[in-house]
């Protein structure tokens, strides 16, 4: 939608600070990357039982929704959708996919959320 309103030449500033945004909110050793468009991957290894991962992400919408541009709010929406490795979750596929379906799910449920892939969700 920022494209179509405000120019591409806004639509990839907006990207590149939806990435400086991301850049900050992560190690230097996880894996960030564009998936193209709007979406974002990020690979984070070595994640602690007690890392704030929630709190992590939500912080991350916030400021991603007050990113401003030009001296005004962007008007940037973020969802987020968490997928954690397990004995039988440990794939590149099998993660974006669990990821994924996150995705859709927090956007089915809200304009700017989180949510986690629950092994309890069909696949």
């Amino acid at each position: 939608q920022i494209n179509d309103t405000r120019g591409y030449d806004y639509g990839d500033r907006v990207i590149c600070a939806v990435a400086d945004q991301l850049r900050l909110h992560f190690r230097k050793g996880d894996v960030i990357a564009r998936m193209g468009g709007d979406e974002f991957v990020v690979f984070i290894c070595n994640i602690s039982e007690g890392d704030p991962m929630e709190k992590k992400v939500a912080q991350l919408c916030t400021d991603i929704a007050n990113i401003e541009m030009d001296g005004e709010c962007a008007k940037i929406t973020c969802s987020v959708g968490l997928a954690l490795s397990s004995e039988t979750t440990n794939t590149f596929e099998l993660l974006y996919h669990h990821a994924d379906q996150a995705l859709y799910s927090a956007k089915d449920r809200a304009v700017t959320e989180k949510q986690h892939f629950s092994n309890q969700e069909e696949i």
